[in-house]
């Protein structure tokens, strides 16, 4: 575990907040879909950066805006 700066991990995805955590503390591989946008992904940290959420790179990941280009028809 690893104790972040602040108490969520920004989506790279959509820029919302992706995970929160009441403690401060993240976990290599928590994770699931983004709190704001939905797309999956997990928590990714190593000794050398701070913890950071990755989204899914699996083709078929979406996340739930049903306006967003990337994932709804603008590709």
């Amino acid at each position: 575990m690893s104790i972040a700066t602040r108490a969520w991990l920004d989506c790279d995805h959509c820029g919302g907040v992706a995970i929160v955590s009441e403690s401060g503390l993240f976990a290599d591989g928590d994770g699931g879909a983004c709190a704001c946008c939905g797309f999956p992904g997990s928590v990714t940290l190593d000794a050398e950066t701070d913890p950071y959420w990755w989204t899914s790179d699996d083709a078929d990941a979406r996340c739930g805006d049903p306006e967003c280009e990337e994932c709804n028809g603008g590709e």
